[in-house]
């Protein structure tokens, strides 16, 4: 979770130095010839290990996240709106220190806090700062190794999302396939589940990144 910090934040630094730069060459104003306080008004910011089933307009919300794999907090995986919300959005380490002492919860049973968790941790830095996030149904799959996709990730917590969906947006020549995933419990007992993953034609190099 620390690393998906530092690398949103060095993203996020690259951007507003682009940004003084074009702000130098003299674009400072928009399409009407008002002038602007910054060069990027409206962002959007997006993993690029992930298959996105369909375009995104990120003019049409002012704080949009995707409604699926939210795990009690908020969909960590893209955000796109007004530049002061996803300014909230990508300063995670400022707010580190007020989680901690007024969010972070402790245990009932341990008498312990629970630590940082990502999507709850994302669920209380944007309802601080009154971010009016917009919940839509945005699909992404995460792209694993050997550019298997993670089909089910959209399937978990949605309803308007379903297993029958999957195949029909399956990049050209992938198939589906279930995998057998065993886990190592701490009692020493196996856990085993399946999960249903998108494959990419023997020999190709997948692709899956490039999105319909």
């Amino acid at each position: 979770m620390i690393k998906q910090w530092h690398s949103i934040k060095r993203v996020w630094d690259l951007m507003v130095d682009h940004e003084r730069k074009l702000m130098l060459e003299g674009k400072r104003s928009d399409s009407q010839g008002n002038e602007k306080k910054y060069y990027y008004e409206q962002i959007g910011l997006f993993r690029s290990d992930v298959f996105y089933m369909s375009p995104i307009d990120i003019f049409d919300s002012n704080a949009t996240l995707p409604n699926f794999a939210s795990y009690r907090g908020y969909n960590d995986r893209l955000f796109y709106g007004q530049r002061q919300y996803a300014e909230v959005w990508a300063d995670r380490f400022s707010f580190a220190a007020t989680f901690e002492r007024k969010y972070m919860v402790s245990s009932i049973v341990r008498g312990k806090k629970r630590g940082y968790h990502s999507e709850s941790f994302l669920y209380h830095l944007l309802s601080h700062h009154n971010v009016p996030v917009e919940k839509k149904n945005i699909c992404v799959w995460r792209i694993r190794t050997g550019s298997r996709l993670a089909v089910e990730d959209c399937t978990r917590e949605s309803n308007w999302f379903s297993k029958e969906d999957i195949s029909k947006y399956l990049p050209q020549g992938y198939t589906l396939q279930v995998v057998e995933d065993v886990r190592k419990l701490r009692s020493g007992k196996n856990k085993t589940s399946s999960n249903l993953l998108g494959f990419p034609p023997a020999g190709s190099n997948g692709n899956a990144n490039t999105g319909p």
